[in-house]
């Protein structure tokens, strides 16, 4: 069997960073030709990677109907939902803050490995908080604003790791990440609609509650499947010819870098700044991107009633908001897999990212109702064209986010890559919180009143 062809290349360890003096002092990197992705298999072993870093997220606001029953008897049963969000994004954001700083000595297989473990358990718990009648109202409330913090905790070291592994990986698979995150936040809107109807056919049979239990315990079950695979996912992945290339890639270079310590960088620190540096405008278009899409959807589109439809889609009018949305996004995510639809400007990126913008006095125009009530002008005046923009909305927002992510670790030294896509992940985090927080006065404009009571 011939071998695979094999030349070496001479780079700077930490480019743009340090001056190098002369030829003698580049560093040489054996490059070998990457074996192929047999079956594609790497690709979706990273795809389900993605969609398990947002699992427990969607697990729990797609169990919303059954958390307002089991709260029931509490101060939470009709608030949860602004709880649940402080709470996990809270958590998110810190967690992955510390994650970004003791990045330095991780070791990401532990931190995918130990993230995954603990969703197990956390899905457990949760299919025990179904079985189990005699847990209080408030001591179920309190239980899974627990089980919030260690979902967030996991998510952000889960989401530290994967973003910082697959970004010594071809851009490809930093895109089959972001695939995998589409894949589950469409799942989770199919599910919200059979669950819909299957809960209008209950209230025709007069079971409603233990039918809601039955549907959220499989919805458990499903979920912790599903943890699990990821789980047994990843033992298969570092098993592939193509990932012990990469990892064999990573490991050469810094071997070079402990070889030649006077270009490393002073500290951890002084590399994050950095870096970065090397990606301030792709930080930017990420955070604006969220933003918009946070302040927007679901605070504003999930007021937003329908015109002129007729039967089941006028009744279940958000819920196929939610799926147009999740399809859109998911759309988007995917478009980056054909090389004809990728580009990686960063002005592009950034004015693109800035155009968004225009969604909000779009919305804001559309058929919003408070309590029966519309207060603005209403200019988007059919539900057909209303869902088209919405469309519009969640391919631009997979689409450049997919984008950006892949983007990042391109733009900066190889031995910067890994950091690149965990400073992305976090400035996405942060544009999600912020976009939350936006959410807040654009109901107030739109409903006149305190957003807080609506």
């Amino acid at each position: 069997m011939a071998s695979k062809p094999t030349h070496t290349a001479y780079v700077h360890p930490v480019e743009d960073d340090f001056e190098v003096d002369s030829e003698e002092e580049l560093i040489p990197v054996p490059l070998l030709q990457p074996p192929p992705d047999n079956y594609r298999l790497v690709y979706f072993i990273f795809l389900l990677q993605g969609a398990a870093m947002l699992l427990p997220w969607n697990v729990f606001i797609t169990a919303s109907e059954y958390f307002h029953l089991k709260f029931q008897g509490s101060a939470y049963a009709n608030n949860f939902q602004n709880y649940f969000s402080i709470c996990f994004m809270t958590s998110n954001l810190g967690f992955l803050t510390w994650a970004l700083v003791t990045q330095k000595e991780a070791n990401f297989p532990r931190r995918i490995v130990s993230s995954l473990i603990t969703n197990v358990l956390i899905f457990a718990v949760c299919i025990y908080l179904v079985v189990n009648p005699h847990i209080t109202p408030d001591a179920s409330f309190y239980l899974v604003m627990a089980l919030l913090v260690c979902s967030g905790a996991t998510t952000s070291y889960l989401q530290n790791a994967v973003f910082g592994l697959v970004s010594d990986f071809a851009p490809i698979y930093m895109q089959a990440v972001m695939s995998g995150q589409g894949f589950v936040g469409t799942s989770v809107a199919a599910t919200q609609i059979i669950s819909a109807i299957a809960a209008k056919n209950s209230n025709n049979s007069g079971n409603t509650d233990d039918a809601l239990q039955y549907r959220v315990y499989m919805y458990f079950i499903c979920s912790l499947l599903v943890a699990v695979i990821s789980l047994g996912s990843y033992y298969m992945l570092e098993r592939q010819p193509l990932y012990e290339f990469y990892i064999a890639q990573k490991s050469a270079l810094e071997d070079s870098d402990r070889d030649h310590p006077r270009l490393n960088p002073v500290n951890f620190r002084q590399s994050i700044s950095q870096t970065f540096h090397s990606i301030r405008s792709l930080v930017l278009a990420i955070i604006l991107i969220f933003l918009v899409t946070l302040g927007l959807f679901p605070s504003i589109t999930s007021k937003i009633r329908s015109i002129n439809s007729q039967g089941l889609f006028k009744e279940l009018f958000i819920e196929f908001h939610f799926l147009v949305f999740n399809i859109g996004d998911w759309i988007g995510r995917s478009l980056p897999g054909n090389e004809h639809f990728v580009f990686s400007d960063e002005r592009k990126l950034l004015l693109s990212s800035a155009a968004r913008i225009l969604f909000i006095p779009i919305f804001l125009s559309s058929n919003l109702m408070f309590n029966g009530v519309r207060y603005l002008p209403l200019v988007v005046a059919d539900d057909l064209i209303y869902m088209i923009l919405l469309l519009l909305f969640a391919i631009s927002n997979g689409y450049l986010s997919s984008l950006i992510m892949m983007a990042g670790p391109q733009k900066v030294a190889k031995s910067q890559k890994e950091l690149a896509g965990t400073i992305l992940t976090l400035m996405l985090t942060l544009g999600l919180a912020l976009g939350s927080a936006l959410s807040f006065p654009l109901v107030a404009i739109a409903c006149h009143c305190n957003p807080f009571d609506v």
